[in-house]
């Protein structure tokens, strides 16, 4: 296959490629968090590239392209897992969140979430579903699981936006 040829100028000597890859390890990781110009950059490298892969053949790197819908925001929110394993929330979206957890559940686990929202009296009971499990062994992975919110009611999804709109503050 020939390599893609991408005509997006990056403006920084990089290749769109390796430039999404930079601002996706930093979206990704959050430390420091993207800036609205970078994330704006980040969502037009992602729409170029996707409609490049597209043309690849089914199941090449057309898989590796960000299929998410909601920004993630970094964070250290205490997360209460079932009633009975106190974790870390790593990041959270409007979509869902990535715990930090030594023993993940399995994919396709419901849970049962109860958010600790960090300078306030209140917390937030959401459910989700495991859609994805790290290991640390994997390479540049932590060890955890990412839950898939489900089900939200006006009020935790009301709540949930007004937690995240602290966070990217």
């Amino acid at each position: 296959m020939d390599p893609i040829q991408v005509s997006t100028d990056s403006g920084n000597g990089h290749s769109p490629l390796v430039e999404f890859a930079e601002l996706n390890r930093k979206r990704v990781f959050g430390t420091p968090a993207l800036t609205v110009g970078e994330m704006e950059r980040w969502q037009e490298l992602r729409d170029v590239l996707s409609q490049e892969f597209a043309d690849c053949e089914e199941g090449e790197a057309s898989d590796q392209v960000e299929k998410r819908e909601h920004i993630r925001h970094a964070t250290h929110i205490r997360v209460l897992i079932d009633s009975s394993e106190q974790c870390i929330a790593r990041d959270i979206s409007r979509g869902g969140l990535f715990i930090s957890t030594q023993r993940p559940l399995p994919i396709e686990s419901e849970v049962s979430l109860h958010l600790e929202i960090p300078n306030s009296e209140g917390s937030l009971q959401l459910l989700g579903r495991v859609v994805r499990i790290e290991t640390a062994g994997q390479l540049g992975a932590r060890s955890g699981m990412g839950i898939m919110f489900e089900g939200l009611g006006i009020d935790q999804a009301a709540k949930l936006k007004q937690l995240i709109a602290k966070l990217a503050r």
